[in-house]
C-alpha cells in the first residue's frame, strides 16, 4: 500500500510518495512536442551548432578541432534532432568502401538526451542517416550494440535490423604510450577513495559494476530538479533514477507530468527500466564537490562549490575525482586531449 510522503512543493509542482521497494516523485518538466522537433543533417558550415550541444548529448564535451575535422571528412556524417536551437539528440555514422564489397554505413553512435527520450526520436534520426546512406550508393547499414541494451535492441529490431548475435568485438589500443596492462579496478567491498574529500565512501555491491548510492536512507529525498550532465567529475552517487513519461506510455500519476523511481543501486535501477518499456533507461544522480564549468567551448574553470547533476550512468566509468584531476585538467600544460586526465589515462 502506498501511502503520502511529505515532499509538496509549495506551487504544488512536486508530489512524493514513499513505497518499500522505491521512492518516486513526480515533477513537470517542460518539453518540446514531436512537431517541435527538427531532424537534420550536419555539413561543414554548421560547426558552431555542433559545439553548442550540450555534454549529456554526447559521451563528453564537443571538443572544437575534432568537430571541424569530422564535418570537413566526407565520409563521416551525423544527423542531429533539434529542439528550437538545442541539439537533443544525434545519430552518426562513416561509410565506407571495400575492394570487393559495395559502398556500407556504420552507424557509429546514437543518443538523445534523457528528457527527450521515448519519443520516437531515434528512429527518425537513423531513419535520417540511413537517407543519407542511400544517396551516397550504400547498400547496406549496420551497427553493434550491448546485448542487455534493451532500448537500443528494441530501437533495431523496430527498424526491421537482421540480427546477427555471433560477432565478437575487440578493441585495440594504438597509442604505445598507453599500452600495457590494464590497472585491475577494486570491486567488492566499502572503500574510502583517496582525492581531497576523504570523508566521502564508495560502496560497491559485489560483482556491481558502478557504485551504491551513498547514503541508502536518503534515496528519494534530493531535490527532482538537478543540472543536466556537465561538470565533468564525480564525487559520489546519490540515487539512480528511472524517469517515467506518460507521453511515452508510462501511467499517468502526475496528472500528466513526469516522474521517476529512485533507486539504491545501478541494478535495480536498470532492472526496472527493462521490464517496463515506457520507462527510460536509468541515470545517475551525483554529487559533485567541485567541478569543471566550460563557459566557452575550450576555456575552463575550476569551481569550488558543491552541487548535484543528473548524468549519463556510463559516465561514471571515469574514475573517481582526485585532489589533482581539476588543476591538471586545466592547467596550460595539460595534455592535447584534456579528456585523458578525466578518463585516468593521464595521472
Amino acid at each position: 500500500m502506498r501511502r503520502p510522503h511529505s515532499d509538496c512543493a509549495m506551487d504544488g509542482s512536486a508530489i512524493g510518495f514513499h513505497e518499500p521497494s522505491a521512492r518516486r516523485r513526480r515533477v513537470a518538466e517542460p518539453a518540446a512536442t514531436d512537431a517541435q522537433i527538427t531532424i537534420r543533417a550536419l555539413g561543414a558550415a554548421d560547426l558552431e551548432l555542433l559545439e553548442s550541444a550540450d555534454v549529456s548529448v554526447f559521451d563528453d564535451a564537443v571538443q572544437p578541432p575534432l568537430a571541424s575535422e569530422f564535418l570537413a571528412d566526407p565520409r563521416h556524417h551525423i544527423v542531429v534532432a533539434l529542439a528550437g536551437d538545442d541539439i537533443v539528440g544525434f545519430a552518426s555514422g562513416v561509410h565506407y568502401v571495400h575492394p570487393d564489397k559495395p559502398a556500407e554505413m556504420f552507424v557509429n553512435e546514437v543518443g538523445v538526451t534523457p528528457p527527450y527520450r521515448r519519443r520516437g526520436i531515434a528512429r527518425a534520426l537513423l531513419e535520417r542517416l540511413f537517407e543519407v546512406g542511400r544517396g551516397l550508393g550504400c547498400r547496406s547499414a549496420w551497427v553493434a550494440t550491448e546485448t542487455n541494451n534493451a532500448a537500443a535492441l528494441a530501437l533495431y529490431r523496430a527498424l526491421d535490423g537482421a540480427e546477427d548475435r555471433t560477432p565478437v568485438i575487440f578493441s585495440f589500443d594504438l597509442e604505445p604510450a598507453r599500452a600495457g596492462p590494464r590497472e585491475e579496478r577494486q570491486r567488492p567491498g566499502r572503500e574510502a577513495l583517496s582525492g581531497d574529500s576523504e570523508e566521502t565512501e564508495v560502496t560497491m555491491s559485489e560483482g556491481a559494476t558502478y557504485p551504491d548510492a551513498l547514503d541508502p536512507d536518503l534515496v528519494g529525498t534530493y531535490p527532482a530538479l538537478a543540472k543536466a550532465g556537465g561538470g565533468y567529475v564525480w564525487d559520489a552517487v546519490l540515487e539512480y533514477r528511472v524517469w517515467c513519461s506518460p507521453r511515452a506510455g508510462a501511467p499517468d500519476e502526475a496528472d500528466g507530468n513526469d516522474y521517476y523511481y529512485a533507486f539504491a543501486t545501478h541494478a535495480e535501477a536498470l532492472a526496472f527500466s527493462a521490464d517496463a518499456d515506457w520507462a527510460q533507461e536509468p541515470l545517475a544522480l551525483i554529487l559533485q564537490e567541485e567541478y569543471i564549468d566550460e563557459p566557452q567551448p575550450g576555456r575552463y574553470v575550476h569551481v569550488r562549490e558543491k552541487r548535484i547533476a543528473e548524468w549519463p550512468v556510463a559516465f561514471l566509468a571515469r574514475p573517481r575525482r582526485r585532489a589533482n584531476t581539476i588543476p591538471d585538467f586545466v592547467s596550460p600544460n595539460a595534455p592535447a586531449n584534456r579528456l585523458d586526465i578525466i578518463r585516468g589515462v593521464v595521472k
